[in-house]
């Protein structure tokens, strides 16, 4: 299958929109892959919110695109980031033209090609080299002026004879029969809405592989492993030579050509540049292009100059979010950050790797996009030489010269059994690596600890200390270090580094709270003091969540001021990317005006904002008798740039909180890791031989004889007391559970146990287990949930990426899942869309719970029923609010199946980091690894929540 370019036959062209004599006819468009059996998949209009998802379905697919772009959404910095990661993924971007009011009446030929040129240069701006290819909005395919000038000006129309349509009113077999099965070329245009081209795109890829076409391997960078379609001169400028010069072709042999007939050879000109190479009329093109106007400066070098003018300065931390959605809202969120004007900021990098591609993806749109000073942070341990070797290198062709160099996990003693770098044990070592291979183009931070680092708490804060100095003596050149809430200590600490010769910028690390649960848990990991006065304030307001963020923002500005009155005038703040608190401490501090902010704000103002938290209780709806939604948030332009667009998911609650927000996820961003030291995991968790082993560890932990699981964040909650003998039995028969909360109904939002909120609410939940089962018992229990109660709405994942459900989400499988689904699913995938499909305002757990008094069995819903053309529509459900005098509804705690597929992946994840604690061919390596590739991931909600016993009922009966 051929799926790159822009090429294209109308074999099945649609009518000519160009009345006879205008001059353009459709030979004058791109209508044919230079060999049949080729495929340019196409999507135009966007980028949008759904690009990101399709990115990542394009990723897991091996398959490459061209995106054509309309450049006036890329003037908003989340759409703009979401362009430039299609190209460095390694996708094609052209250019969709719409004339100014859809009329060249009034234009002078030189208005239209100043306008088109305008546009192809905000997309050069982004990318770095100027679209070759132009999609004319459908709007003004009838205007043969507009197509002629464009043709005049060397940019090569493309067109599509084929849609998404295609695919939402035919089966597979007919779209093969009437279509692939003529074994042409042909363009597959797609729109990337949610509701049609996202969910369409694996059936669109499924159904072309089945019809014998061959696919072009998926490249990640597009400047290594493609050939340069691009002018880098902006229409008008010298050497521009009339619109864009292929600089070399890449020759596509088949993989597997099925059927008669087929090739899938050729040479299509593909995206991305290389250094050297010279383009048909001999101009060289470069590697890479920067994309922002601001050169590159390192952090001392900033430093300096605000020093210089006697000003204080800071900086902010982000982490890569682990949704595609979460991303996307990210650039935006950092777009409008930008306003406060930052020194510079840092990206997390996950253990051992595990974040590359968004760390390196993150950074490199801070640095081009946003135009912000960027510091990368890289671990070493637990990773070879060559990972570090290829960080390094993105930084710098993305024009990083920025590096916090960290160790990360605890080295891997004589157990562990995966083959590591022995050049990486300790952060001076990468300090020093990098010395080595890049001299001073890099400016390196190193961590520092006023309370002494977590595995270190046999060494006297003196030896700390000195090993920090040891790491600038190798050539580090400033330091960040670790959060803390005790002033006193840091100063006295900061003090002995000046004694014992530290001259460099030391940076103190900030952090608000954000909330109770998360402050907790950050401060257990880290082993952070918290002074008395602190837990005094926290104690009686830890279960409002508003009056916790309020206090977490003074306290910051507290920290600060008394930094700033002792002579500390660089701050780094963790903003856990999250906004509202990060602006207010700026101003409470005075460092930003909230009138100048507004102003600047007003330049970022955003578009898919959420501006609405829907409630759930019944309200009154006059006759129509609709019931209540839960849908979190509706996405439309918001009206308050400094309310809802900044505060929309100021509460986040990990991995069950919105996954849309770029907060969702750990409120560290740090990944999968077992989050303790393999010591003191060898000592709770010991050396499980059996399954029957690994089920009373799981009891131990809920009857708190361990305090700790691989999976959990600390001890269990409160509630957990009322169901605590169920969930024993359940773990004692081998449903090993990683999650639950009991019902509640009503209860008062001050109750001890299950209370949360402000005084005068109350609380509401509904049951929910999220366990790990193993493959014999799969099966019999997703089919007794399937039937044992309208009510249960369950999701069921494997490490393999097999997906079952009986929510209205979609679910959106490989073929070669099939066959193993209708045997988890106990039925037909392929029944018809009456069969099939679940009408969503009857099934629990979809669209906002509608009428779940139905009587109606949910069934298994299946990927691509008729019934909506392109997989059901998925929805989120909540399964805790609450009430509250003079608020709307609250909804802490939401399950939804985009936030559980991020979480199956990192939960399987954590299994292998626990097999890894043990010699390889061990007994105790071999059953976790056994375990994690066979057993799935389920999670089961009875969406009553006025029955306390009706989820142990299903589960356990």
């Amino acid at each position: 299958m051929r799926i790159a370019g822009s090429a294209i036959l109308s074999v099945l062209a649609p009518p000519l929109l160009v009345a006879a004599g205008d001059g353009v006819t459709w030979a004058d468009f791109l209508t044919s892959c230079q060999t049949p059996g080729q495929i340019a998949l196409t999507y135009s209009e966007g980028p949008f919110e759904a690009t990101m998802e399709m990115l990542q379905t394009l990723k897991e697919a091996q398959a490459r695109v061209t995106f054509f772009a309309n450049a006036t959404w890329l003037q908003y910095m989340q759409y703009a980031g979401v362009a430039r990661h299609a190209y460095l993924d390694g996708h094609l971007i052209g250019m969709t033209y719409r004339l100014p009011s859809d009329s060249s009446a009034g234009l002078t030929d030189d208005d239209v090609k100043n306008d088109i040129a305008r546009n192809s240069r905000t997309i050069q701006d982004l990318i770095g080299v100027y679209p070759k290819y132009m999609k004319i909005h459908e709007s003004n395919l009838k205007n043969p002026r507009l197509l002629n000038i464009a043709k005049s000006m060397g940019y090569t129309l493309v067109e599509f004879n084929m849609d998404e349509y295609d695919y939402k009113y035919n089966t597979a077999a007919t779209a093969g029969q009437n279509t692939y099965g003529r074994k042409a070329s042909y363009v597959v245009a797609g729109y990337d809405v949610p509701s049609t081209g996202a969910p369409a795109l694996p059936k669109v890829i499924n159904t072309i592989n089945a019809n014998g076409y061959d696919m072009t391997p998926y490249k990640k960078d597009p400047i290594q492993n493609t050939g340069d379609v691009g002018d880098t001169k902006s229409f008008g400028a010298a050497e521009y030579k009339h619109g864009q010069n292929n600089v070399k072709t890449v020759n596509f042999s088949p993989s597997n050509n099925k059927g008669a007939g087929i090739s899938a050879g050729g040479s299509m000109p593909v995206g991305g540049s290389s250094d050297g190479a010279k383009n048909a009329n001999g101009v060289e093109m470069k590697k890479s292009i920067a994309l922002h106007s601001t050169a590159a400066m390192k952090i001392v070098d900033k430093i300096a100059h605000k020093k210089a003018e006697g000003k204080p300065f800071y900086s902010f931390e982000y982490f890569p979010p682990k949704t595609a959605q979460g991303l996307s809202n990210l650039y935006e969120r950092i777009g409008r950050m930008q306003v406060l004007s930052p020194t510079f900021v840092t990206c997390t990098w996950g253990a051992g790797g595990s974040t590359f591609d968004k760390t390196t993806e993150l950074c490199a749109v801070a640095q081009t996009v946003h135009g912000l000073e960027t510091c990368m942070h890289l671990t070493c341990t637990n990773m070879d030489r060559g990972k570090v070797d290829e960080a390094l290198a993105e930084a710098k062709k993305a024009g990083i010269q920025n590096i916090l160099a960290l160790r990360g996990d605890p080295p891997r003693g004589q157990e562990y059994w995966i083959q590591v770098d022995d050049t990486f044990v300790h952060a001076i070592d990468l300090v020093r690596y990098i010395r080595q291979q890049y001299g001073d183009f890099f400016c390196i931070g190193v961590a520092g600890y006023p309370e002494g680092h977590m595995d270190s708490t046999d060494l006297s804060s003196h030896d700390e200390i000195r090993f920090l100095k040891e790491k600038i003596e190798a050539g580090a050149d400033f330091v960040l270090t670790q959060l803390f809430y005790d002033v006193d200590g840091f100063l006295s600490w900061e003090k002995q580094c000046r004694s014992m010769g530290i001259v460099c910028p030391i940076i103190p690390g900030v952090m608000p709270i954000q909330s109770y649960n998360g402050f907790r848990r950050i401060t257990n990991l880290a082993k952070i003091r918290i002074p008395a006065d602190v837990a005094l304030a926290l104690e009686p307001i830890k279960n409002d969540d508003q009056k916790v963020k309020d206090y977490g923002v003074e306290l910051a500005a507290s920290i600060i001021g008394r930094l700033l009155n002792a002579g500390i005038t660089g701050f780094h703040i963790c903003t856990l990317n999250l906004e509202k608190s990060v602006r207010l401490i700026l101003e409470r501090v005075g460092f930003v005006s909230p009138a100048a902010t507004a102003r600047k704000q007003l330049q970022h103002h955003p578009i898919n904002e959420p501006t609405h938290v829907s409630t759930l209780a019944p309200t009154s709806s006059g006759s129509d008798g609709a019931e209540p939604h839960v849908n979190p948030m509706i996405w439309k332009p918001s009206d308050d740039l400094l309310g809802h667009s900044e505060s929309w998911d100021d509460f986040p609650n990990g991995r069950w909180g919105d996954a849309r927000s770029p907060a969702f996820g750990d409120l560290d961003g740090y990944g999968a890791s077992l989050k303790v030291e393999p010591r003191l995991a060898l000592e709770m968790w010991r050396r499980p031989k059996t399954k029957d082993d690994i089920s009373q560890l799981f009891v131990e932990f809920i009857q708190g004889k361990i305090p700790l699981l691989p999976w959990s964040e600390g001890s269990p909650l409160p509630e957990t007391e009322a169901i605590k003998s169920r969930l024993v039995t359940c773990n004692e028969r081998g449903f090993w559970t990683v999650g639950s909360q009991p019902a509640v109904n009503g209860m008062p939002s001050t109750d001890p146990s299950v209370g949360w909120g402000p005084k005068g609410g109350y609380v509401y939940q509904k049951a929910f287990l999220e366990l790990f089962v193993g493959p014999d018992e799969v099966a019999a229990l997703v089919q007794k949930l399937r039937t044992i109660s309208p009510w249960i709405t369950f999701l069921a994942a494997s490490r393999d990426g097999d997906v079952v459900t009986n929510t209205t989400g979609d679910v959106l499988v490989e073929q070669k899942k099939i066959a193993e689904l209708k045997k988890i699913c106990g039925k037909k995938l392929d029944e018809s869309a009456k069969e099939n499909s679940v009408d969503i305002t009857t099934t629990p757990g979809g669209a906002g719970n509608a009428d779940l008094s139905s009587s109606e069995t949910p069934v298994c819903a299946t990927p691509f029923t008729n019934k909506t053309g392109d997989g059901l529509v998925e929805d989120s459900n909540a399964v805790t609010w609450g009430v509250f005098p003079g608020k709307e509804i609250i909804q802490p705690t939401v399950i939804e199946k985009v936030s559980f597929l991020a979480w199956r992946d990192e939960a399987f994840e954590i299994w292998r980091e626990w097999e890894h604690l043990y010699p390889k061919g061990s007994e105790s390596q071999k059953l976790l690894h056994q375990i994690g590739h066979d057993y799935w991931l389920l999670n089961v909600v009875h969406n009553d929540f006025r029955d306390e016993d009706g989820i142990w009922d299903a589960v356990l009966s």
